[in-house]
């Protein structure tokens, strides 16, 4: 595919996204981002093809010889044979489902951005505007998934990962100067260290929740402290996936939450004595105590389920002590 056929895919795209979303983006500015964007998806396209070249007719040989037997398929294959890989991507196409796929993601960033449109206390013009901008953000990185797919760039490659990541920050980048630009540099600072805190402001969430029918909720003031403490203390994200907050059902007792990458620590606790009580301390003290039990859970379930049984020895050691409520 030529850099014009690019261009005009990226621009068919943000068009389409636009017209959806209603933005008010000067057009001269998504034309340059989306050249842009089609311009680096290029060059990082040919790059991860020339690092590949030497080993492809040997994978497609492997592959061939895979899929002869059974045991493996193309990706393009695997993609359309997934549960309802065809039924997404036919709703993520369809121009009835354009509107309601809109509705949802205002409605998605509503709910994870609401405590910062609080905080920030825009005018009207400018809290529309920053919402419009983060819509956009977010279908930038759709954007440039989209073209490097088109590019036959696969995020499984370790070079193609990187070059596809660094092309979304660089996208990214771009909206958050325009949102630099409506909202002033300052909150765009406070929204940038909102984004990044998600994971530790979802475990201060369950604190506040456990403590929320005590004598001794957290106030707002308790809540930031705990989220910038949690933060010093988390560990940089790694390859994996970083910082993750996931659910999962154990049976009939509903889902249970474990954060993965934002330990509570004894420091963690030391210093948190500064501003909390010692019951809402001994809140955060259960948490680390089921913090390890749920690590355990999941090196027994990535062991097919099985385990000796030192975890319960230990949790029953640490509930017996008096750690939990």
């Amino acid at each position: 595919m030529n850099s014009k056929n690019i261009i005009i895919g990226i621009l068919l795209l943000t068009t389409v996204g636009f017209g959806i979303y209603g933005l008010g983006i000067q057009q001269s500015r998504v034309n340059d981002r989306d050249a842009t964007i089609a311009k680096l998806t290029k060059a990082a396209s040919s790059r991860g093809s020339s690092k590949r070249s030497g080993g492809d007719s040997q994978q497609r040989s492997a592959d061939s010889k895979k899929s002869s037997s059974g045991k493996s398929q193309a990706p393009d294959d695997q993609r359309s044979q997934m549960p309802g890989g065809s039924a997404i991507r036919n709703l993520m196409q369809s121009p009835k489902a354009a509107p309601l796929l809109a509705s949802q993601q205002r409605a998605m960033i509503e709910n994870r951005y609401a405590p910062l449109f609080k905080a920030l206390n825009l005018t009207p013009e400018q809290l529309s505007k920053f919402k419009d901008l983060l819509v956009e953000k977010q279908n930038a990185a759709r954007d440039v998934m989209t073209v490097a797919r088109e590019q036959g760039m696969d995020m499984r490659n370790a070079n193609d990962r990187a070059e596809i990541q660094q092309l979304i920050q660089q996208s990214q980048a771009d909206v958050d100067n325009s949102i630099a630009a409506a909202i002033g540099s300052d909150k765009l600072a406070q929204y940038q260290n909102y984004d990044q805190t998600a994971p530790q402001r979802a475990v201060v969430s369950q604190v506040e929740q456990r403590l929320s029918y005590t004598s001794e909720p957290l106030s707002a003031a308790q809540s930031n402290q705990l989220v910038a403490l949690l933060a010093q203390n988390t560990p940089p994200p790694d390859n994996s996936g970083g910082n993750r907050v996931f659910a999962f059902s154990m049976g009939g007792m509903g889902p249970m939450t474990i954060t993965q990458g934002v330990p509570i620590t004894n420091q963690v606790l030391e210093s948190a004595q500064t501003f909390l009580s010692p019951g809402q301390v001994d809140a955060l003290r259960q948490m680390q105590a089921e913090q390890a039990d749920q690590q355990q859970l999941q090196k027994m379930l990535m062991n097919g389920g099985g385990g000796g049984g030192g975890s319960n020895s230990k949790s029953k050691s640490r509930h017996s002590r008096g750690d939990g409520n």
